[in-house]
């Protein structure tokens, strides 16, 4: 009789281990698919501040510059560039 009840309660605890393991990898899994899925929303942040960025930066005016040295417009042409304009020379 006593070694049913120490065999039981043996039994009992090993479940009890068991399923609070479960949980603790449930837990981490889901703790981790929160994770991908705050990392998923900032690329997706990321991605529409680059569209809006590439949507301003369409909608800019214009500039005609105009110089007769070659040296100088190219200078212009290479410093627009570098701030994200598109710069033609002719």
């Amino acid at each position: 009789m006593r070694s049913s009840k120490l065999w039981f309660k043996k039994f009992v605890k090993h479940q009890v281990q068991l399923q609070q393991e479960q949980q603790e990898q449930e837990q981490q899994e889901q703790e981790q698919q929160e994770q991908e899925q705050q990392e998923q929303e900032l690329q997706n942040k990321r991605k529409k501040g680059e569209q809006l960025r590439d949507q301003k930066r369409n909608k800019r005016g214009r500039i005609l510059l105009v110089d007769d040295e070659l040296d100088s417009c190219l200078v212009y042409q290479l410093v627009l560039e570098d701030a994200g304009f598109t710069a033609y020379h002719i």
